[in-house]
């Protein structure tokens, strides 16, 4: 499988269509990044699963044991452990060992996803009655500051 969530340096000279060479935005290298951070297929999985199993009235969601349960704690953790295991199968190499997953790149994921689920007013570990401003400062922490931490691999 390729490496599709794998992270590279970006060229230190941009040709552009008409030969000039330039360098590259930082202001688009670190959208291009932050975009890539969380895997959509999470996002999707969380969403159509939340939708099948939340009430009506949210209100009444701790009389339905079932979907408190799947809500609050399988539907998070489960979509953090997916985003992670998307990361550690799509950062390395094909062909390529454990050695060669961009771990900081797993982790960032991963906060980042805490990140936004808290600033969607989901829960996580339990913990619903978070302000989202907090899980929007995590997801703009971990949009913006990543790329001047982790700048990827040189291949």
């Amino acid at each position: 499988m390729p490496d599709i969530y794998r992270i590279v340096r970006p060229p230190t000279v941009v040709v552009t269509a008409d030969g000039k060479q330039e360098q590259p935005s930082r202001a688009r290298e670190i959208a291009e990044r932050a975009i890539r951070l969380i895997p959509g297929d999470v996002l999707v999985i969380y969403a159509s699963i939340r939708a099948i199993f939340a009430p009506s009235d949210m209100a009444r969601l701790a009389e339905d044991a079932v979907a408190y349960y799947v809500i609050n704690w399988v539907l998070p953790i489960g979509c953090l452990v997916l985003t992670a295991l998307l990361r550690i199968w799509g950062t390395p190499r094909p062909g390529a060992t454990l050695k060669d997953v961009q771990w900081p790149v797993v982790l960032i994921a991963s906060a980042a996803y805490c990140g936004w689920l808290l600033s969607q007013g989901g829960p996580l570990l339990g913990f619903s009655s978070v302000d989202s401003r907090i899980g929007m400062a995590l997801l703009f922490l971990f949009g913006a500051l990543p790329p001047f931490i982790y700048s990827g691999s040189k291949q």
